[in-house]
């Protein structure tokens, strides 16, 4: 009796013949990832398990980004001004947002401190969210409140504070902490170790991945537990 081969790359008959051409399935296993109807990534043979975990990591379709989450990661890296846009939207869609409102206080607060100030002034400092609020309300207060030599007693840790004061309008928040560090160094109870406290805000208003919030962080914890 003759022997009967079928062509190769043809599939061999199944339930729905017609699938397997449409999807061009030519042996098993042949898997095949469908996004939205349509066919994003496939794979044909045996593969091992980890392969496979592997493969849907990369292949399945990532959670769209958030307009909160996009803004974070803005601020993290520096780029204000970004994260500022999209976090005015999301305020306006919902100006009860409480992380938005945060978020826009973190972004506008070295260019409009009064503006950062009012977004947050009446948010309870409970959870990150109101502990960065609280750092906000902290440095807005010291920059407005410590740039007239008038309100501060006599002590060889004014100056650093006014210069401290200073720099925090300019922007410049390394000259900020290095201020405040030498405050500390001269007299740690000058306004009841205010300077802590404003290290401590600015910190948090940084994030603790900033480079300037590790190393000034050492250099407090040398200057009140050594």
């Amino acid at each position: 009796m003759p022997c009967t081969r079928r062509p190769r790359n043809r599939p061999a008959p199944g339930k729905h013949p017609d699938l397997a051409i449409a999807y061009g399935v030519t042996g098993i296993p042949n898997v095949k990832l469908f996004v939205d109807g349509q066919v994003v990534s496939e794979f044909s043979g045996v593969v091992p398990g980890h392969a496979i975990e592997e493969w849907l990591r990369e292949s399945l379709p990532r959670k769209r980004e958030t307009g909160i989450e996009q803004a974070r990661r803005l601020l993290a890296r520096g780029n204000d001004t970004a994260a500022e846009t999209i976090l005015r939207a999301e305020v306006q869609e919902n100006p009860h947002k409480l992380d938005a409102k945060v978020l826009l206080a973190r972004a506008v607060y070295l260019r409009a401190p009064s503006e950062a100030f009012a977004l947050v002034e009446h948010i309870e400092p409970v959870g990150p969210m109101g502990e960065l609020a609280e750092a906000i309300q902290v440095l807005a207060s010291f920059q407005d409140r410590f740039r007239d030599p008038s309100n501060l007693p006599d002590s060889p840790a004014r100056d650093h504070i006014l210069r401290a004061a200073a720099a925090l309008s300019r922007g410049n928040l390394e000259t900020v902490l290095e201020e405040l560090i030498s405050s500390l160094q001269v007299d740690r109870t000058y306004l009841d170790g205010h300077a802590r406290m404003v290290c401590v805000a600015l910190f948090r208003f940084l994030g603790e991945t900033n480079e300037l919030t590790a190393k000034y962080r050492r250099k407090l914890g040398m200057i009140l537990y050594t």
